[in-house]
């Protein structure tokens, strides 16, 4: 995270490349930390650390974002990778002429495309999904620091309108409890809460955390939900003892890995067995 850039505290509107290379501490990073202070100080503080290249699931989540919140953008950032046969001479030429004309976009296939144009018109039919989307601030990203610990962090909302803050995720399953586990897993609640304080470094509280979840199989079924206050309370508490236990870190220069436990056995466990059938 050293020699990045440093932008003052407060809301920019920059490129989501300038977010990412930008000092600041994201949902991410803490994400790391969550799991292991050593993950978080070998990804972020190893000048050696090489960073894995694009899942097809990530690179699916952001052309979906392309495509819902900022279409005009989508010619920018991509480009449809044609069909070559490069086991030919012509075909090995074509596609060097296509990369060369790449400049910088990301390559998707045609396939991957129509998947998202789908998942955009599923959002685009549901009526309380364009509820939400309707005159929004779309990635603004807001710069805030962290009373308790001095240091800087980052959010930047997909969707942003006064007091309600939207996220869109796609998904797998946005049936209630798929969701429901994925925001635990995958820390939604953190990030609500880190948005929630992102705010009120600004003088605004959020009044409303809604996601919309799209579906990436057809038929691209879409959900919305609101997180209740318990939810957002609990992300806030999350983001702030994250922070102290990172603070802390530093400042003894210590990043452990996973501490010496005793395994248990699973309380399902028991239940599991009782299930089992003798096929002898």
């Amino acid at each position: 995270m050293q020699d990045r850039i440093q932008l003052d505290d407060g809301i920019h509107d920059i490129p989501n490349e300038l977010y990412h290379s930008s000092s600041g501490i994201s949902r991410s990073v803490l994400m790391q930390f969550k799991r292991s202070p050593y993950h978080y100080h070998k990804r972020f503080h190893n000048p050696d650390y090489v960073t894995p290249a694009s899942t097809p699931a990530l690179i699916m989540g952001d052309v979906v974002h392309t495509i819902v919140l900022e279409p005009h953008k989508a010619d920018e950032r991509y480009v449809i990778k044609p069909s070559f046969d490069r086991r030919t001479k012509a075909g090995k030429i074509e596609y060097e002429k296509f990369m060369c004309g790449v400049q910088g976009r990301m390559v998707i296939d045609q396939d991957m495309l129509s998947q998202a144009l789908k998942m955009g018109l599923s959002i685009r039919d549901h009526e309380l999904a364009q509820a939400v989307l309707k005159d929004a601030r779309i990635e603004q990203s807001i710069y805030f620091t962290h009373q308790e610990t001095g240091l800087q962090c980052k959010v930047r909302p997909d969707i942003w309108n006064g007091t309600l803050v939207g996220d869109l995720k796609s998904t797998n399953d946005a049936s209630y409890y798929a969701f429901q586990r994925s925001a635990l897993n995958y820390g939604y609640f953190l990030q609500a809460g880190m948005i929630y304080e992102a705010l009120k470094s600004i003088e605004i509280i959020m009044e409303k955390f809604v996601f919309i979840a799209v579906e990436k199989e057809e038929p691209n079924a879409v959900a919305v939900y609101e997180l209740d206050e318990e939810c957002i309370d609990y992300g806030v508490e999350q983001f702030n003892t994250l922070m102290m236990q990172l603070y802390e870190c530093r400042m003894k220069e210590s990043f452990p890995s996973y501490p010496f436990a005793t395994i248990a056995l699973p309380k399902y466990a028991n239940y599991q067995q009782l299930g089992e059938v003798d096929h002898d």
